[in-house]
């Protein structure tokens, strides 16, 4: 979408249209602008569960509550670390942020603290608190979250093709004040669309028929 704006924004200025190249892995590889740039940067490639942002420090982390959910916290800013130590009264830790000899330590006193409350409970103790910390919701529970209700970010399908099931799906992400998007659920019945993809692929009306004989595919 991204690539499509700019050839329409390019389009714009200098008349010309363009080819749209996105591929997978560009995308991919873009994700990792701050791992490359830490690489480069220290001469150290950061290893799972050691770097700053990928379970190396207490500060930015994920911790299993009393009753076996989760919680997240992103303290990177000090301000915000130094607001969850003095929360849980351990305001030694604030100067330790980022001694990277001192994480161990730090990461067994709070895993430990964080269990001594369920999920829900941590998440209204620190409901008056800013320091990027919020509940790990799964599924079903994201789904029914009042924001992501108000946001319009779920819908459900009922019945899909008759199979008795209710699919759930994403809502539009992207929220326009004057042409908002409508998501539009059109499904293909089964094998619906046999017979043109046998004839692109080079197979005859009379094959296709065969085919149909057989039961390799369907009836009309």
């Amino acid at each position: 979408m991204i690539a499509i704006l700019l050839a329409l924004e390019g389009r714009a200025r200098t008349g010309k249209g363009q080819l749209c190249d996105v591929a997978m892995m560009d995308g991919a590889i873009s994700l990792l602008t701050y791992t490359l740039g830490e690489w480069s940067g220290t001469g150290v490639w950061p290893k799972m569960g050691q770097g700053v942002l990928s379970g190396g420090y207490a500060c930015y982390q994920i911790y299993e509550a009393k009753d076996g959910k989760f919680v997240s916290l992103g303290a990177v800013e000090n301000k915000f670390w130094a607001g969850f130590c003095h929360k849980l009264g351990l305001d030694a830790y604030i100067p330790l942020q980022w001694t990277e000899d001192k994480q161990a330590e730090i990461l067994q006193v709070v895993r430990e603290t964080m269990k001594t409350k369920t999920r829900d409970e941590w998440t209204a103790f620190f409901a008056d608190s800013d320091i990027c910390f919020s509940p790990v919701l799964d599924a079903a529970e994201m789904c029914s979250h009042p924001q992501t209700q108000a946001r319009k970010m779920i819908d459900r399908i009922p019945n899909v093709n008759q199979s008795g099931r209710d699919v759930i799906v994403t809502g539009v992400p992207v929220k326009l004040s004057e042409t908002p998007g409508v998501p539009v659920y059109t499904f293909a019945a089964l094998g619906q669309h046999n017979e043109e993809i046998l004839r692109q692929a080079g197979y005859s009306a009379e094959e296709i028929d065969a085919f149909r004989q057989e039961g390799v595919i369907g009836s009309k």
